[in-house]
């Protein structure tokens, strides 16, 4: 008897266990209030499992509020964050979502040039 209520609890257990796959990262501004102030105001990416509405945990990204989100296919697991330095330089910053750490930096520069139609 003793052996059929451990095993019959240890099935409801693992039975009611529920992990989802519906990941949802959020590009936000957040204030870091861990001293007790309001701190300062900083970019992070907040995790979040979407379908049943957990809270995974946030890491900052040191961007401007201007950046924005992209997922790359060819590269599963990370998230870029990209967004414009000046008028002819972008940059794109690749993170692990799970880790938090930083897999990669890459600067892009686009050249200008003026056509002057003859008419």
């Amino acid at each position: 008897m003793l052996r059929w209520v451990a095993v019959s609890s240890a099935v409801m257990t693992v039975s009611s266990a529920y992990a989802s796959f519906e990941l949802a990262l959020l590009l936000q501004n957040y204030n870091d209030t861990s001293g007790g102030g309001s701190g300062p105001s900083q970019m992070s990416i907040t995790r979040w499992d979407a379908e049943s509405r957990t809270y995974l945990g946030r890491f900052a990204v040191p961007v401007a509020s201007n950046y924005h989100l992209a997922l790359d296919p060819t590269a599963p697991g990370t998230v870029d964050v990209m967004g414009r330095l000046n008028s002819t330089t972008f940059e794109m910053r690749r993170y692990d979502y799970s880790t938090g750490s930083q897999v990669g930096h890459s600067l892009i520069s686009l050249a200008t040039t003026t056509v002057n139609e003859a008419r």
